[in-house]
């Protein structure tokens, strides 16, 4: 999309990962660090992205983790994490951008790009 001269804000957890990301993207993108499971958190990086490239018009919210092996009730903070990033984190990523993109979708020019993405392997 950047390549096309859309301005990018990429969000995830991994700071390092992501701000190689946005430098190879160019364009002008940026790397933010949000906690998905944290409102503040998450306005916040919200406000980043409409202060630095003006509202986001897409929103491509991919936060996830996933919990690998057997069901075992010991894991049960780790299945609580799951749902609050999985379930709640995308719930909370859509409402927090919801005003940028209503903003943003009325105009003609280029749409700016708000990519969530926390999903890896632990």
């Amino acid at each position: 999309m950047a390549a096309d001269g859309y301005r990018v804000a990429v969000l995830a957890r991994r700071l390092d990962r992501i701000t190689a990301l946005a430098d190879e993207l160019g364009n002008g993108s940026i790397a933010i660090e949000p906690d998905v499971t944290d409102r503040v958190s998450t306005v916040a990086a919200a406000d980043r992205v409409r202060h630095e490239l003006g509202s986001a018009g897409v929103l491509i919210n991919n936060a996830g983790v996933m919990l690998l092996g057997p069901f075992d009730s010991a894991q049960r903070e780790d299945y609580r994490q799951m749902i609050e990033v999985n379930l709640l984190g995308a719930i909370t990523t859509t409402e927090v951008f919801l005003d940028q993109i209503n903003d943003a979708v009325p105009r003609n020019d280029r749409v700016r790009v708000a990519f969530t993405n926390l999903a890896s392997c632990r």
